[in-house]
Order: C-alpha cells, then sequence, then structure tokens
C-alpha cells in the first residue's frame, strides 16, 4: 500500500513536470511570435488548462491505478499555484533575451563609511568598547563583534 506521503510526492513531481513542459512550449511559441509575455500571464494562460479540461470529458481512470485520496491532492494543490509561478518565471528568464539571474553575495552589505570611520578611531587608540559606547552615543547600535568584525584589516582598503 502507497502512503500519502508517496503519493503526494509522486503527484506533484507529475505535476511540476507537466508545468515545466507547458512553460517552455509556451515561452517558445511566444518568442518565434516575437513576444515576451510576463510570467504572470504564462500561469494565468496555464490556468485555463484545468478549466478546460473539466469542461471536457475526462477519460475513466485506468483500472489498474489506485485513487488519490482528497487530502492528498489538497496537499498537492497547496503548494501547486507557487511551484508553477516559479516554474513560469525560470522559463521567462531562459526565453527572454538579455536576462539572467544575478547571484546576490553572500553576508552583510559593507558599510564602508561606518568601517572607514572605525578604522579611524582605531587608529586613534580608541578601544572596540570606546568605538561602541561613541556609535551608541550617535544612534547606531552595534555590538561588540560588529565593531570588531569592522576594525580587521580584511575590510581595510589598499592604498
Amino acid at each position: 500500500m502507497v502512503s500519502n506521503k508517496d503519493q503526494a510526492r509522486k503527484l506533484s513531481r507529475g505535476l511540476r513536470r507537466f508545468s515545466k513542459k507547458f512553460f517552455e512550449d509556451f515561452y517558445a511559441g511566444a518568442e518565434k511570435a516575437g513576444r515576451h509575455p510576463s510570467p504572470l500571464e504564462a500561469v494565468a494562460a496555464f490556468g485555463k488548462v484545468p478549466s478546460r479540461a473539466t469542461e471536457e470529458e475526462w477519460p475513466p481512470q485506468p483500472l489498474g491505478q489506485p485513487s488519490v485520496s482528497a487530502e492528498v491532492i489538497e496537499s498537492v494543490a497547496s503548494r501547486f499555484c507557487q511551484q508553477a509561478y516559479h516554474e513560469a518565471v525560470e522559463a521567462w528568464y531562459r526565453h527572454t533575451p538579455g536576462l539572467e539571474i544575478k547571484k546576490g553575495r553572500p553576508g552583510r552589505k559593507p558599510n564602508v563609511q561606518l568601517a572607514e570611520r572605525i578604522q579611524a578611531w582605531r587608529a586613534a587608540g580608541k578601544t572596540n568598547k570606546q568605538i561602541q559606547d561613541l556609535l551608541r552615543a550617535e544612534g547606531l547600535s552595534l555590538s561588540l563583534e560588529g565593531v570588531e568584525s569592522y576594525s580587521k584589516s580584511r575590510r581595510r582598503r589598499k592604498p
């Protein structure tokens, strides 16, 4: 007997494969026509597929396959729209010329001005605690570890 979790995983995998193929075909056709529709337009077109299918008569389920319970369908349907939108965005990036997915740099964004001020105070002989107190007086809340990380040599600019 197949568990609900396995059924949901299998159903989700099949729907994802279907949506991926749909969006690839949709954007390939649109690209041939010289159009570049947004992912929202693609998802709207994808949303018409189930409504068309329900208007027509579904073929009966083969006798050899077990039926899927309502709770399995609910668990898959709750994530399906979000997954379909992600597939549409990925296909849009692949088929729209001049677009690329830019990867963000990991970690905190550097605050160069603050780092220069902290390094100037360190050069003047201030301790990390004194620098923290000066920053707190200006309204900036920074931990001792934060002050130490800004005063590290890897943050300093090379002349």
